[in-house]
C-alpha cells in the first residue's frame, strides 16, 4: 500500500488528526519522528514488512501510528516486578521472613528450605537440621512459619506441623537447636505442634500463637526443659473458639490482642495465667463499628501508635476507640467501598513514610493514613502470574524496599520508586454539563471514563451525589445508576485513579436538576405544617372541652338520660357555633337574677304554650343564651330539664283546662298545650298523668 505523502499534524484543541498538503497552512502539533524512534519500530515484529507513518507522541510517552491496518497507540514500559526464586521447583511457597539483629535475613518456604543472609548481596546460606549452615542446597526439614529472636539473642521457629525450634548461635557460625513437640504424658508440654507467630513479654516468656491450640506461654525458655503455659492447664478461663491463631501483637502494658478465625480477643498476661481473662470483639451486622469480619489474619501497631487489624473479607480495620480490655473496641473498617481493590487482607507492613501496606492474594495496597487513599497494586503491575503468602512483609529502612513471600519466591519492591504514574487523567461524562429532570423522572444512568491510555491496572471512580450523600462512593465501573433522586440541584462528583492505581486530584462534576411535584416543594411542607397545627389545636381544643363537660356533668349530678340529653345539647351548642364558649355563657347568664329568670321563663311559656313549634332552641334564643346553659339554669332553678320543663307546664295546662273548662273536648285541650296530634296528646298525657284524659275529666266530675 503506497501511502499519501501528507503532513498529519495533531490539533490539540479539536483532539483530531487532520491531514494538510501545505505545510505553510499547518496549525497543528507537528510532530516528526526522529531516525532512531523509526527504526525502533521497525524492529517490532507488529511493524516488520509494512509501511506506517508514526504521526504523534501524547503527554503521556505513547506513540501514535498509522498502517494500512488502523491506527495503533504503542507504549514502551520499563520491566515490570516479578519474585525471585532460588530453586527449580514448581512452586517456592514463602512463608517466613525475618531479619534477626545481626541484619541476618531469613527465609523460609513450604519446601522445608531456610536460607540465611548477611546482605542483600551475599550468597544465601541454608540452615541445615543440625544447625549448621551450608552453602548447598539442603532442606531444613520443617515447614517454618515464624521466625522471632528474643531479647538474649536465641532465635525461634515455629513450624507446622514439627512444632517449635530453639536456635542457639554456635561458635563455628551455625546454631544449636532444640526442638519441642506436643508430649500427650506431659501436661505442660507444647500443647499444639502448629505455630504461627511468636514474641516475649517484658517478662522474658516467649509467647507461642498456636493454629489448634491456642496461646502458648513458655516459662523459662532458655532452660532445656521450659514450661509450657496452656488453655489444657493453668489457662483455664481460654476461649475455646480463640484456638486457632494467625497473629498476635503484644503490647508494653502487659496487653495482648489475639488475632483468629472467629475473632479478635484481648486479655493482660501480666498476672497469674488463671486469672487471665479473655475478651472477644466479633462482627455484629447491626454495628458499624463492630470488626468488620471475624476471621483476624494479622495486627500491626504502627509508630503512630495506631492498631490496624486485617481480616479475610472484611478488608483493614482501625482501632479507633474503646477499652483494649473489653467486646467493645470501636473499629473504622475500610473496604472496597473506600478505594482498597480487595477486601481479603493477609498481612500489613509500615514503611519508612507511615504507608500501610496491605497485601492480598493477588494485590498490594498501600494505605495513606494523611490522605486516607489507597494506591493499589494488581496483575498489570507484575511480570508473572503469582498469589501472595500470607508472610509479614519486611521491610528495610536503609534501601526503603519490601521484601514479600509469593507462591513463586521473594519479591522486592521499592517503596520510593514503584513506578506509578503522576499523570493526572481528566473525566468525562456522556451527558451534558447540566441535566433536568422533570417531577416524574427520579432514575438516572451516568456513564463517565478517566482518560487515561496507559490503563495498566482497572481504573477505580469514587463519586459522591452533594447534598444527598456526605461520603463518596467506590466503583470500579465507569457507569452509575442514580435513583430516587429528590427534588432541586445537586452536584454528581466524581474523581479517580490513574491508570497506575493512584488516586488523583481530578474531581469533574455535572450539575443535575430535578423539578419537584407540588408536595416537595417548600409551600407544600408549610400548608401542611399549618394543617397539622390547626388539627393539633383542634384536638387541644376538643380535649379540653371533654374535660370542661365531664366536670359539668359531675357538678350537676344529672342521671344517664339526663347525662345524654345534655351532652347532646352542648355537641349541638358546638356544631351551630353557639359554643365557642360555654364558660363565658354561663357568666354572661349568671347577670340574670334567678328570680327573674323564672318569670321571664313562666312568661314565655304562657305566651307560646299553645305554640307546636315550642322547642329547646327556641327558648335557649328567647333567653339569650346556649341551649347547654340553659339546661344548667333550668336545671338549677326548676330542678329539671328544659325538655322536662317544657312537657311538665303543658301536663300542667292540660289538667286544669281538664278539670275547669268543661266546654273543651280534648282535642281543643291538645290544642291550646301545643300538641297538634290529638292522639300523640292522648299517649303523653297517659304516660305522664297515669290516665287518658277523658278519665281524667271523669274522675274530676265524680269528685
Amino acid at each position: 500500500m503506497q501511502m499519501p505523502r501528507w503532513i498529519l499534524p495533531f490539533k490539540t484543541k479539536e483532539k483530531r488528526f487532520v491531514a494538510l498538503r501545505n505545510k505553510k497552512s499547518d496549525k497543528g502539533d507537528r510532530f516528526m519522528a526522529s531516525k532512531k524512534l523509526k527504526e525502533l519500530i521497525a524492529s517490532l515484529p507488529e511493524y516488520k514488512g509494512i509501511e506506517f507513518r508514526i504521526l504523534y507522541h501524547d503527554k503521556q510517552g505513547g506513540y501514535w501510528i498509522y498502517t494500512h491496518k488502523g491506527l495503533d497507540r504503542i507504549l514502551f514500559t520499563r520491566e515490570k516486578i516479578k519474585p525471585t526464586k532460588y530453586d527449580n521447583d514448581g512452586e517456592e511457597f514463602i512463608r517466613a521472613i525475618f531479619k534477626d539483629k545481626s541484619g541476618h535475613t531469613f527465609i523460609a518456604d513450604k519446601n522445608g528450605y531456610v536460607r540465611i543472609s548477611d546482605g542483600p548481596d551475599v550468597f544465601y546460606r541454608y540452615l541445615v537440621s543440625d544447625g549448621s549452615l551450608s552453602k548447598t542446597r539442603i532442606p531444613f526439614g520443617a515447614n517454618v512459619y515464624s521466625i522471632f529472636e528474643d531479647s538474649k539473642g536465641y532465635i525461634w521457629m515455629g513450624t507446622k506441623p514439627n512444632g517449635l525450634f530453639r536456635l542457639r548461635k554456635a561458635k563455628n557460625g551455625g546454631f544449636i537447636v532444640k526442638s519441642f513437640t506436643n508430649d500427650q504424658k506431659n501436661k505442660y508440654s507444647l500443647n499444639c505442634n502448629s505455630i504461627y507467630c511468636i514474641t516475649e513479654d517484658k517478662s522474658g516468656r516467649i509467647l507461642l500463637g498456636t493454629y489448634g491450640g491456642g496461646l502458648n506461654i513458655v516459662e523459662n525458655p532458655h532452660s532445656d526443659a521450659p514450661r509450657f503455659v496452656t488453655p489444657d492447664n493453668e489457662l483455664s478461663k481460654y476461649p475455646a473458639e480463640a484456638r486457632k491463631i494467625h497473629d498476635f501483637l503484644y503490647l508494653s502494658n502487659g496487653n495482648l490482642l489475639l488475632g483468629t478465625n472467629r475473632g479478635l480477643f484481648s486479655c493482660n498476661i501480666s498476672g497469674k495465667p488463671r486469672n487471665t481473662s479473655f475478651f472477644p470483639n466479633k462482627r455484629i451486622p447491626a454495628d458499624k463499628k463492630s470488626l468488620s469480619n471475624d476471621m483476624v489474619t494479622n495486627i500491626l501497631r504502627a509508630h503512630d501508635g495506631t492498631i490496624y487489624v486485617a481480616t479475610y473479607g472484611g478488608g483493614l480495620n482501625i482501632v479507633e476507640s474503646g477499652d483494649i480490655l473489653s467486646g467493645s473496641i470501636a473499629f473504622n473498617a475500610l473496604t472496597t467501598d473506600n478505594g482498597m481493590v480487595s477486601d481479603v487482607a493477609l498481612s500489613l507492613c509500615e514503611d519508612g513514610r507511615g504507608r500501610i501496606w496491605v497485601v492480598s492474594e493477588h494485590s498490594l495496597m498501600e494505605y495513606d493514613p494523611r490522605s486516607k487513599t489507597f494506591s493499589n497494586y494488581t496483575d498489570g503491575f507484575f511480570a508473572e502470574k503469582f498469589s501472595f503468602s500470607e508472610v509479614k512483609p519486611l521491610y528495610s529502612k536503609t534501601t526503603a524496599t519490601l521484601l514479600l513471600g509469593t507462591t513463586q519466591g521473594l519479591l522486592t519492591l521499592s517503596t520510593k520508586n514503584t513506578g506509578k504514574s503522576k499523570f493526572k487523567p481528566r473525566i468525562v461524562f456522556d451527558a451534558n454539563d447540566t441535566i433536568s429532570l422533570s417531577p416524574e423522572e427520579k432514575s438516572l444512568s451516568i456513564g463517565f471514563a478517566a482518560m487515561d491510555y496507559n490503563k495498566n491496572v482497572p481504573i477505580q471512580y469514587a463519586y459522591m451525589l452533594e447534598g444527598v450523600n456526605n461520603d463518596w462512593l467506590y466503583t470500579t465501573d465507569n457507569h452509575i445508576n442514580l435513583s430516587n433522586i429528590p427534588a432541586g440541584t445537586f452536584r454528581l462528583k466524581v474523581r479517580s485513579t490513574n491508570g497506575d492505581g493512584v488516586w488523583m486530584d481530578n474531581e469533574s462534576y455535572i450539575t443535575i436538576s430535578r423539578t419537584p411535584y407540588f408536595n416537595e416543594r417548600p409551600v407544600a411542607w408549610m400548608m401542611y405544617g399549618g394543617l397539622l397545627i390547626a388539627f393539633v389545636f383542634s384536638v387541644f381544643k376538643v380535649t379540653i372541652y371533654i374535660k370542661q363537660l365531664e366536670k359539668e356533668i359531675k357538678e350537676l349530678k344529672l342521671s344517664y338520660e339526663e347525662k345524654k340529653e345534655y351532652i347532646r345539647l352542648r355537641l349541638g351548642d358546638m356544631l351551630d357555633g353557639n359554643g365557642k364558649d360555654s364558660e363565658e355563657n354561663a357568666k354572661n347568664s349568671d347577670f340574670i337574677e334567678e328570680s327573674d329568670f323564672k318569670q321571664k321563663v313562666e312568661e314565655f311559656m304562657k305566651q307560646n304554650v299553645a305554640n307546636p313549634d315550642l322547642d329547646v332552641m327556641l327558648l335557649a334564643r328567647e333567653m339569650g343564651m346556649s341551649r347547654s346553659v340553659l339546661y344548667i339554669r333550668m336545671k338549677s332553678t326548676f330542678g329539671c330539664t328544659p325538655n322536662n320543663y317544657v312537657q311538665d307546664y303543658r301536663m300542667g295546662l292540660a289538667r286544669h283546662l281538664l278539670t275547669r273548662n268543661k266546654e273543651l273536648n280534648v282535642s281543643e285541650v291538645a290544642y291550646r298545650c301545643g300538641f297538634s296530634d290529638p292522639k300523640y296528646f292522648t299517649r303523653c298525657f297517659k304516660k305522664a298523668v297515669g290516665c287518658t284524659p277523658t278519665e281524667q275529666r271523669n274522675m274530676a266530675q265524680k269528685a
